[in-house]
């Protein structure tokens, strides 16, 4: 629902074709093998695509990420507000092909600029998460950068992940909006490699 609400569809993650992946909390390795697993670790991995892990625990989906983050359990929106609010003010939405994108596609970028920059979103600063997840301030500063190169250069092939699941804490809604708030950001919804917008398939006719 959280993001239908964002950008009208659920979508899903294309790892085939995807440069950069940031999964919070997705054990596919373990918890889930669909094709589209099997994709993320095959073939994203041998592309030489960067798959970072973030969860509570050390899983056998970290064992198989470039990079595993521990997080605090229950902290992922405090996380995703933060790498919005460095994207905003580090102009990181601005790029060219970026720019292009959202003036095309997005509506309330102002107002969603003036939140994280004058309004109260202007606090969710990386150290202001730090706090929270207990992850640097530093190393999400860098998650950011990285995410916003890779869907800069490869034209939105770059997917925040957002699982499978239903719910785990009672913000998850609201986490589930800011991760997709994050992909619009950077160009990455309907973008091979991002989120790609599900639709229905057109059937033959019988008489």
């Amino acid at each position: 629902i959280a993001n239908k609400l964002t950008f009208g569809s659920w979508g899903s993650a294309d790892f085939e074709k995807s440069k950069y992946v940031l999964m919070l909390g997705a054990n596919r390795a373990e918890a889930i093998v669909t094709p589209d697993t099997l994709d993320l670790f095959r073939k994203t991995h041998k592309r030489g695509a960067k798959v970072v892990y973030i969860d509570v625990r050390y899983t056998n989906t970290a064992a198989q990420a470039d990079e595993f983050i521990p997080i605090k359990p229950g902290t992922d929106a405090a996380l995703m507000l933060a790498m919005i609010h460095e994207t905003i003010n580090k102009g990181y939405h601005k790029t060219p092909y970026k720019a292009e994108y959202l003036a095309k596609y997005a509506d309330g970028l102002a107002e969603l600029e003036e939140y994280f920059t004058k309004g109260e979103g202007a606090k969710y600063t990386p150290e202001w998460a730090e706090k929270f997840t207990e992850i640097p301030a530093d190393t999400i500063r860098r998650l950011t950068k990285e995410f916003s190169d890779a869907a800069e250069k490869y034209k939105g092939a770059a997917n925040c992940y957002r699982s499978r699941k239903s719910t785990w804490y009672y913000q998850d809604f609201e986490f589930r909006r800011a991760q997709a708030i994050f992909n619009a950001l950077h160009g990455c919804v309907n973008r091979p490699g991002g989120v790609l917008l599900n639709r229905g398939i057109k059937a033959e006719k019988y008489e």
